[in-house]
């Protein structure tokens, strides 16, 4: 049996600019904690409750010619965790750290 409750404050936020030359892109969002796993289904009977999470993700471009561009993009720049823990007791449960991605890439147009 699984038990999901609602996500009571999430929101997402995003901007943006771009001309010739730049364009650039920011997107947060917010999570706050839920119970994942409903008792008795969660981790040996205890339940599952996924903790608060902020996420910050970007893109910048830059038009170096009209036919190359070099672009650089973040996901997760704050470097935050995913994190579980127990409903009953508030003990941890699991911790997924995927890091900081950084890429980096060009875009050449003929």
């Amino acid at each position: 049996m699984m038990v999901s409750s609602a996500i009571k404050n999430n929101f997402n936020v995003s901007g943006f600019y771009e001309d010739k030359t730049f364009a650039l892109r920011a997107s947060y969002t917010w999570r706050d904690k839920f119970v994942s796993l409903g008792l008795p289904g969660g981790y040996n009977g205890l339940g599952v409750t996924t903790q608060p999470r902020g996420n910050l993700d970007m893109n910048l471009t830059v038009n170096v010619t009209e036919q190359i561009s070099l672009i650089a993009e973040a996901t997760n720049a704050l470097d935050n965790v995913d994190k579980t823990r127990s409903t009953l007791g508030n003990l941890p449960v699991d911790y997924f750290d995927v890091g900081r991605q950084l890429l980096f890439g060009a875009r050449f147009r003929y």
